[in-house]
């Protein structure tokens, strides 16, 4: 019993909150020979982080791109190669504990935000012409950094949630329901080691509040109608909790796969939003 209630929650939270790295196998000019230019950044927390830039002709408007728990910026080199040519310039970076960036210790979102806003300071600050207008593009861990990120920052214009989860404690529950009594139970356990193991609180960050703050600004949510790992209803949730413009998708695929399964209508369905509550580029 004491290992069950212990050590078990203890090695699980030491494995979902220190992963192993994946390294860059590809990138934007070798996968879609797209010029890109190596970047860094430290966050407010000292952190330095590795990303790309890669601008489009004349575009003042940039697409900050946030992967998943355990993947990295070449994972989701299929997002820059969907979303060029649009009249936005692309900035991909690997958050914390990912990648070519520094530290060891993930938060599924609660940390990373200050990733985000990291990535905005670099772009405001080293190319302001080309950062006129920021959106934020988040899946899964991504989503939610995101709209922690946004509910605190109004440099961020609009946000875009793909295969979001309303919180940690949410998705946990949902998951662990499939256990009555001892499911519960152990996530709260589990919940506990990691808030302490990680310094924050696992129990209480909600991207559902998070976007009720981000006020008028678009919101965009989109959902994988094949997706087993984030139910459905958090999505909606999200869609419900937006005041200002707002548009829900359930687009073809897996998990954080929309893009890969159809990247065609998933640039004509996020752009068609995008250009008609922030206005076409004007040179796209």
């Amino acid at each position: 019993m004491l290992i069950l209630t212990v050590f078990v929650p203890l090695l699980l939270a030491t494995l979902l909150t220190h992963r192993c790295k994946l390294v860059d196998a590809q990138d934007p000019n070798s996968v879609f020979a797209l010029p890109f230019e190596p970047i860094n950044f430290t966050t407010s927390d000292g952190l330095l982080l590795d990303g790309w830039f890669v601008p489009q002709r004349d575009a003042d408007r940039t697409i900050i791109i946030c992967h998943g728990a355990g993947a990295n910026k070449g994972n989701f080199v299929w997002f820059v190669g969907a979303l060029a040519h649009h009249g936005y310039n692309l900035l991909s970076f690997d958050f914390r504990a990912h990648g070519s960036s520094e530290g060891r210790t993930t938060t599924f979102g609660i940390l990373e935000k200050l990733d985000v806003r990291a990535a905005v300071d670099w772009v405001k600050q080293e190319r302001p012409q080309q950062a006129r207008t920021i959106v934020v593009l988040g899946s899964s861990l991504g989503a939610m950094a995101a709209a922690l990120a946004a509910a605190d920052d109004e440099r961020i214009d609009a946000v875009v949630l793909d295969s979001p989860f309303v919180g940690p404690y949410e998705l946990a529950m949902h998951h662990a329901r499939r256990v009555p009594l001892l499911g519960p139970l152990f996530v709260d356990l589990v919940l506990a080691a990691i808030s302490v193991e990680t310094g924050t609180d696992f129990f209480s960050p909600s991207a559902e509040r998070a976007v009720a703050q981000i006020g008028r600004r678009p919101v965009m949510v989109i959902h994988g109608d094949a997706d087993f790992v984030m139910p459905p209803s958090h999505a909606r949730r999200l869609y419900e909790a937006a005041s200002g413009p707002r548009r829900l998708w359930f687009g073809p695929g897996s998990h954080s796969n929309i893009i890969t399964t159809d990247p065609e209508n998933y640039a004509n369905h996020l752009f068609t939003f995008l250009n008609r509550y922030l206005g076409p580029p004007e040179k796209p």
